[in-house]
């Protein structure tokens, strides 16, 4: 009698053990599924990005054939307010395509690599720091520190507007 409890107990553990697997797998194929038809979506988005440049004399060829101002990000790894600005600023779908509009844009590291002559030739001493440049490479204006979003957008304009 005992076996037979015990034999009814596994063969109900074993279904329910299937049962399980089975579910998992068709929950995990539905996803897979929804994921393959979101895919596209994700790829639109990564689309709608900001075009940095990483190095300053490509990115001044490029504003010279384009006939854009720089928009020089100069940033650092360890610097709290340069995420945010990263996030808040230029993640915004409109500010992206109002800096892709009407600038070459530019991200520096300025601790890393050739960004450290970048920020030495522009005088960086402050983490974020936001520079507009000529195509030549002539300073227009700085707005060192980090805004919200609408101000830097407005402080931006007042640059490229004034010069």
């Amino acid at each position: 009698m005992i076996r037979k409890f015990l034999r009814n107990r596994f063969l109900k553990f074993t279904l329910a053990a299937a049962a399980l697997v089975v579910g998992v797998n068709a929950v995990q194929q539905s996803v897979d599924a929804r994921d393959k038809v979101n895919s596209d979506k994700v790829l639109i988005a990564k689309a709608e990005t900001i075009s940095w440049y990483t190095d300053l004399n490509q990115a001044l060829r490029a504003a010279g054939s384009s006939r854009k101002w720089v928009l020089v990000d100069f940033y650092t790894d360890w610097c709290g307010p340069c995420k945010v600005l990263d996030e808040k600023f230029y993640g915004d779908p409109k500010i992206i395509e109002y800096l892709n509009q009407s600038f070459v844009c530019l991200k520096i590291n300025g601790e890393k690599g050739d960004g450290i002559a970048v920020k030495t030739k522009y005088g960086v001493e402050v983490y974020p720091s936001t520079y507009v440049l000529d195509p030549s490479g002539k300073e227009k204006g700085r707005i060192i520190g980090y805004y919200l979003p609408t101000r830097l957008q407005k402080e931006l304009t007042r640059i490229v507007r004034s010069k």
